[in-house]
């Protein structure tokens, strides 16, 4: 039986998609259930996270802000430049 879902890369928003993924794991939440704690920490639904996280639905600006907000006092480098357009210093 052939895969109807199409791959992360052909999703319209993957990039975005690769660096929130990114982001997650440079926050320690890389294991099972770590979509859960970036959504909690965000305050938006799991089903939100992971549909921005696999390239699916774009994240709208209120989002990515709340998640620079968020992160800024654990992981240095991102900010929406580095979310949206890939831009910026590298997550260490």
């Amino acid at each position: 039986m052939a895969n109807n879902v199409a791959s992360k890369d052909g999703r319209p928003f993957a990039s975005i998609g690769k660096r929130l993924e990114h982001i997650q794991i440079m926050m320690g939440f890389g294991d099972e259930g770590g979509g859960v704690q970036m959504a909690k920490n965000i305050r938006v639904t799991e089903g939100q996270w992971s549909g921005w996280r696999s390239g699916a639905k774009p994240m709208r600006l209120m989002y990515g802000l709340r998640l620079c907000d968020w992160c800024e006092e654990y992981l240095e480098g991102v900010t929406l430049d580095y979310i949206y357009r890939g831009k910026g210093q590298s997550l260490t």
